[in-house]
């Protein structure tokens, strides 16, 4: 019987060891589940804060290509003014160069 009531008390003690450590992983359990809780919580914010600037970044695009825009009119401007100030100049010597020679038929 005696025996038996040590075979019996290393049971209990043995079932108090296991009861110990089925605590301390479910402590530890608890604990990763929490640090997953705070990092989906980060990830969230995270994808948000990513949504946001997204939306921010398709204006800033709207608004450079619209600078785009008028850069390229007002750069437009000197060539077309370049341009005018050619063919004024040419049509001045061409219609020197047939005044000159009207003159120089007439005065012959």
């Amino acid at each position: 019987m005696e025996a038996e009531s040590e075979r019996f008390m290393q049971e209990i003690v043995d079932l108090r060891e296991a009861v110990a450590m089925l605590r301390t992983d479910v402590k530890m359990a608890f604990k990763r589940i929490d640090e997953q809780h705070e990092m989906v919580e980060t990830v969230h914010n995270l994808a948000l804060s990513l949504r946001d600037m997204a939306g921010e970044i398709k204006a800033m695009r709207k608004d450079v290509d619209s600078l785009r825009r008028d850069m390229d009119a007002m750069q437009a401007r000197p060539a077309e003014h370049w341009q005018t100030l050619v063919k004024s100049a040419l049509s001045g010597v061409a219609g020197a160069l047939v005044g000159a020679g009207m003159l120089l038929i007439l005065n012959r």
